[in-house]
Order: C-alpha cells, then sequence, then structure tokens
C-alpha cells in the first residue's frame, strides 16, 4: 500500500489501520459514483460485496467447526457454528436495505450494467449450497462415537446436553440459510415482480423452490421421527406424555 495518501491537495501518511486493512484496495473495488446509473447502485453493489466477504467468514468458521467436532470437541463446534447462523442472520436482516431501493433503480441497473448477472450465481452462494455435505459426515461421526441418534437426543436433552445443543446450532445455521434465501426471493418479487423473468429465462416465483431446499434435510427428518415417536407414546398413555425420565424410551 502506498505510504501516503493526498487529503485536501497534501500528502498525508497513511496510518497502520489503512496498512493492515489495505483500505486502497478495497475502495478501488467500489463503483465510481459519477458512473452508476441510478443512485442505489451504490449501495446495492456494496451490500453485494460485503455479503460475499462475509460468507467468506461463514466457511473458514464452518471449517474449523467440523475440525473440532472431528476430535470431539463439541463445544467449541457449537460455538463456531453459531456465529456462522449469526452471519448469515446478518445477511438476511440486511437485505432490509436492499428493499429500500426504489424498483425503477434495480430496473436502471438491471438492464443497463448487471449483463447477465443474477444472484445465484455467487460464488459464496454456490459455496454455501454444499455447505451440508461439508458437515454432514462429521455430524453422523460424533453420533456413532456417543452412540446416539438425533431422535434420542430430542427425547433427552439434558442427558446428552452438549450434543443437543451443538445440534440446535445446526438447525439455526440451516434455519437462518432458509431465511435468507426466502428474504432474497421477497425482494426479487419487490424490485420485478413473482411473474417476472430472470436473466436466465426463469419465473421469479420459481425460486421458492430453493427455499423449500435444507442444508442438512437430516436434521428435519429427525424432528419427524421425533414428533412420530411422541404421538405414539402419548397415545399409549391415554393422550398424555410424560418426560423421559419417568418413561421408558
Amino acid at each position: 500500500m502506498p505510504t501516503i495518501r493526498i487529503v485536501n491537495g497534501e500528502a498525508v501518511a497513511a496510518t497502520d489501520y489503512e496498512k493492515y486493512m489495505r483500505t486502497d484496495k478495497l475502495f478501488a473495488l467500489l463503483p465510481d459514483r459519477r458512473e452508476i446509473v441510478s443512485h442505489g447502485e451504490f449501495m446495492f453493489h456494496i451490500s453485494h460485496l460485503t455479503a460475499e466477504l462475509w460468507m467468506q467468514v461463514i466457511f473458514h468458521d464452518v471449517d474449523t467447526a467440523v475440525s473440532h467436532l472431528a476430535r470431539d470437541e463439541l463445544s467449541q463446534a457449537t460455538d463456531l457454528f453459531q456465529r456462522a447462523a449469526m452471519i448469515e442472520e446478518h445477511l438476511a436482516n440486511e437485505l432490509a436495505l436492499v428493499e429500500k431501493m426504489p424498483p425503477l433503480d434495480y430496473a436502471l441497473i438491471r438492464h443497463n450494467t448487471l449483463g447477465k448477472g443474477r444472484g445465484q450465481d455467487s460464488p459464496g452462494f454456490i459455496q454455501m449450497l454444499g455447505l451440508g455435505d461439508v458437515i454432514w459426515p462429521h455430524v453422523v461421526s460424533a453420533l456413532e462415537r456417543h452412540q446416539t441418534t438425533i431422535v434420542d437426543v430430542l427425547t433427552a436433552p439434558d442427558a446428552q446436553f452438549e450434543m443437543y445443543v451443538l445440534l440446535r446450532s445446526l438447525f439455526e445455521l440451516d434455519q437462518w440459510f432458509q431465511t435468507w434465501r426466502f428474504g432474497h426471493l421477497r425482494l426479487a418479487e419487490r424490485q420485478m415482480g413473482a411473474r417476472a423473468r430472470t436473466l436466465n429465462g426463469s419465473r421469479v416465483d420459481g425460486l421458492m423452490n430453493g427455499v423449500r431446499q435444507r442444508m442438512l434435510p437430516e436434521l428435519w427428518d429427525a424432528v419427524n421421527e421425533f414428533s412420530e415417536r411422541t404421538t405414539a407414546r402419548a397415545a399409549q398413555n391415554r393422550g398424555r406424555l410424560e418426560p423421559p425420565s419417568t418413561t421408558s424410551a
């Protein structure tokens, strides 16, 4: 990074913060505000840039989390999965800023500068779609080491609380990813309408198919099985479900 910068026509030494953050390279990524096609394009561009960066933090945390999981360090893995879920929550909430952009602003971006670009082509998003394949084998191995199943943990969470909290963090990770995807669908409907065609020719309302996809479908399948078991147990006891401490599995 240059050791000086120009402020109001005067040379000023770059601070250690600027050098560490490489702000000269960062700001060089921003669109020239003199060339944007609408006021909202500047915010639109930055929101997508920052989303790509935040997704890189998710991948960094998940990679480390599964390493902890492989060593049976459940609490450390849980902490990182929770943070990754918090980043997804942040990304979902950030969409509210883009929703403030008038539809005309997006139309100008879409038809004049975006080309054939679309959110589904985001390298970060594409990698997010594969996170389940990264995480799930380690979850299966951890359950096998502890000689338990997801349904067993849900049935008696206090008996395997560390495992329960781990699974809860994974539910949150999956849930916030779905919430973020739904937010994108809602945003597209607000900006273009449900009948509009995306740049690959599909209708906007077809994005709902992606919203229904789970990152970790086995977790949700286990909840169905848990519900079926508890319902069956309650039926055997005149509709009353006793806690696991007083009821056999």
